[in-house]
């Protein structure tokens, strides 16, 4: 739960006591039909939900195909002298050692990574992707400094794809405690006090204490350290002997269990408090539900002598008798001047739910977007291949073009001296001589350099 989420439920959880302490007091008179009505609706919709539907399980994408792909990239432009140590023959696996033996003196330091680094080798198979995607792309006509470069631009872009996979990895861990099998437990233990199945509640035998009786529900329903809604459920309901008849919760419907009978079998007693709940179904279990279902519970909770009570209350304490009450006492949990509701079993266990349900989305949602980012990489790489290629045909379109202007200046130049030599052959001696002849000279030899 984030500090904001806490500091609204303290903020919330104070408004409910002040009101308690203007609103509640003891009932005047007895408890009648129906006086538990929405009380017993608002723990019957907890209950419902801690019976619910969980969401699936969040499974996340962890990136390692996309990483696998980068990696076969990058090793597709190292060197094949390097590259081929870790194969033998058709992209057969070899071991640090037998490329010893073979002479191939790989690195002791190498064997930490020889796995990883043969693997790779092995995806730049044409047979198979991504070696096929590779073999397709123009990374096998880079040569030289293209190369070189193509790689090192893949490097950086693989260590931002392992950049978004740790994230991913690091969400996974986090949720690993807060999978639908670790939280029905919560709600198993929410609805009956135990992790797993109903405990006493499916008891057709003998119940003579704890759930089968009413003396829980004069201190804060707990049994066995535990506060259960099925438990407060039949402190709600139960009269203390089941011929009263007095129908606290469901006006409509009478009630043939009583907590004279709840020890005999107790499985009876409280399928007749359950049945009492109106239908909801296998309710969908959401965080705002939770949430809400819990604010409802425990704005029902009145305040009387500075004690919190759930339900109709008269005088005395809460023994299932219309004189005293049908209710539930948080004699040690919900006070005055300390408001401890959300200690409950019930609601920790719930309100636990609901954060992890919060938690899961919001990890479900970093881990999405990490993952796109390891695709926009892969994306990147690709385009790489293209990109190095025109700058490696520009570069050798340059060299052609020097290499050309300069065989033509060569072959300019020898034309032009041959040309100085037959003219001087041809001028006289004595013309040679004259000013003009040697200014003639000058300006054919200046234009043959």
């Amino acid at each position: 739960m984030n500090t904001c989420t806490a500091l609204k439920i303290k903020a919330q959880a104070t408004i409910i006591l002040l009101i308690g302490l203007v609103l509640g007091r003891p009932a005047t008179g007895n408890v009648a039909e129906a006086d538990n009505t929405q009380t017993f609706e608002a723990v019957c919709d907890l209950f419902q939900l801690a019976e619910g539907k969980l969401p699936d399980d969040v499974s996340l994408e962890d990136g390692a195909t996309e990483i696998k792909k980068l990696q076969a990239i990058n090793m597709s432009l190292a060197p094949k002298t390097w590259s081929g140590m870790f194969t033998k023959g058709a992209f057969e696996p070899q071991s640090w050692d037998e490329a010893t033996t073979a002479g191939l003196k790989p690195d002791q330091k190498w064997k930490n990574n020889w796995a990883e680094w043969q693997a790779a080798v092995i995806d730049t198979n044409p047979a198979n992707e991504p070696g096929k995607s590779i073999a397709s792309s123009h990374f096998p006509k880079l040569t030289g400094q293209a190369a070189k470069l193509a790689q090192v631009c893949i490097a950086t872009i693989l260590g931002k794809a392992r950049m978004h996979q740790k994230a991913i990895e690091d969400t996974k861990n986090s949720l690993k405690t807060l999978s639908n099998v670790d939280l029905m437990k919560k709600m198993n233990e929410a609805a009956y006090g135990v992790e797993t199945g109903k405990g006493t509640f499916d008891a057709s035998g003998p119940v003579a204490t704890g759930n089968g009786v009413v003396a829980q529900c004069d201190t804060d329903g707990t049994v066995d350290t535990k506060q259960s809604l099925a438990y407060a459920m039949q402190c709600l309901c139960f009269d203390a002997s089941q011929s009263t008849g007095t129908k606290a919760c469901r006006k409509d419907r009478a009630d043939t269990q009583g907590w004279d009978t709840a020890p005999r079998n107790l499985q009876t007693a409280f399928t007749e408090v359950r049945a009492l709940c109106l239908p909801g179904g296998s309710k969908k279990v959401t965080a705002p539900a939770i949430r809400s279902a819990v604010n409802r519970i425990h704005s029902s909770i009145k305040m009387i002598s500075d004690v919190g009570y759930l339900g109709a209350y008269v005088t005395t304490g809460c023994t299932a008798t219309v004189a005293n009450g049908f209710c539930v006492k948080y004699n040690t949990k919900i006070k005055t001047d300390s408001d401890k509701f959300g200690e409950l079993t019930y609601v920790a266990n719930m309100l636990h739910v609901a954060d992890a349900l919060e938690q899961r989305e919001d990890g479900s949602k970093r881990a999405h977007s990490a993952m796109q980012a390891i695709k926009s990489e892969v994306e990147t790489a690709w385009l790489i291949s293209n990109e190095t290629l025109a700058l490696q045909d520009l570069t050798s379109a340059v060299k052609t073009a020097a290499t050309t202007s300069s065989q033509a200046q060569t072959k300019k130049t020898k034309r032009n001296k041959k040309n100085v030599k037959i003219l001087k052959n041809q001028l006289s001696a004595k013309t040679m001589e004259t000013a003009n002849g040697t200014e003639l000279i000058k300006k054919v030899e200046i234009t043959a350099n």
